[in-house]
């Protein structure tokens, strides 16, 4: 079996996790299957592990900042006018996991057990093109609660946007 050693490059990486994220129940075996492929070489899932730690976390951070950067600028220049030294964007996904995780990412319940799910909560600065706060914990971490822990972000002169679930009427 050849060793990765350092074989593995941002761009292989990317793309590996970019084809394991279309399969439901993607795991990082998945992931270093795709790698492997791309590569022509085998890349175990303890080799992945180490990669995605706070160094891959930062990178996938910065890449996904990078594309809304791109894909929102017209807007950025727009409204860069209105005077607001940020607008603040905020939204949360969720990803359903397998059910062996549901102790660390606790979700929902119903009739038929308990489930596995994380919830990705996102703050972005529409002005500045990064993240504010890029969270990820379990499904049963609600809005609101992040709604309250945004609102120790916020400056005098910020504008923060929300959908419905973070606020309570």
């Amino acid at each position: 079996m050849q060793r990765l050693g350092s074989k593995l490059d941002p761009c292989s990486w990317c793309q590996a996790f970019v084809a394991a994220s279309s399969i439901p129940t993607a795991s990082l075996r998945t992931v270093g299957f795709y790698a492997g492929m791309l590569l022509e070489t085998t890349v175990s899932k303890q080799a992945l592990h180490k990669r995605v730690r706070r160094k891959g976390a930062a990178f996938l951070e910065s890449l996904l900042a990078a594309a809304l950067r791109r894909r929102c600028s017209d807007s950025c220049e727009k409204f860069s006018c209105l005077g607001f030294k940020r607008i603040l964007l905020q939204d949360a996904t969720s990803m359903n996991l397998p059910l062996r995780m549901r102790n660390t990412y606790k979700g929902p319940g119903n009739a038929y057990g308990k489930s596995s799910s994380l919830k990705v909560q996102a703050l972005f600065d529409l002005l500045g093109g990064v993240f504010a706060s890029l969270k990820v914990g379990a499904y049963v971490d609600t809005d609101m609660a992040a709604a309250k822990r945004t609102l120790a972000l916020v400056d005098s002169g910020d504008l923060l946007c929300w959908d419905l679930g973070y606020f309570n009427i």
